[in-house]
């Protein structure tokens, strides 16, 4: 599975927060070209109680398993908005719930 970066900075103007959008589009891009999916899960304090974190280990489980680890990345988000039907998963513009 692809790693995320941690690494933060304050942005303190208008063009840092430009650059910083233009550099996410072009990684997002370049996982998009190798072959890279994205899922997102819901790490708000109402799907952890759902039990998100869980899933999360249980996804990146299967995917390990399935030999398809270096083809996702997972990305704990903020509330999506749809607490109660946590945990809630994002694959692309479909969301999932009670998964």
């Amino acid at each position: 599975m692809a790693e995320q970066s941690t690494t933060r900075h304050r942005i303190s103007n208008a063009s840092e927060l430009i650059a910083w959008r233009e550099r996410l589009l072009a990684n997002r891009k370049r996982e998009s070209d190798l072959g890279i999916n994205e899922l997102r899960i819901c790490t708000g304090a109402g799907c952890i109680a759902s039990g998100a974190l869980r899933t999360r280990e249980e996804i990146e489980r299967q995917l390990q398993d399935r030999g398809l680890g270096g083809r996702w990345k997972i990305v704990g988000t903020g509330c999506m908005g749809p607490c109660f039907g946590g945990p809630v998963v994002m694959i692309g513009n479909i969301v999932y719930e009670r998964v």
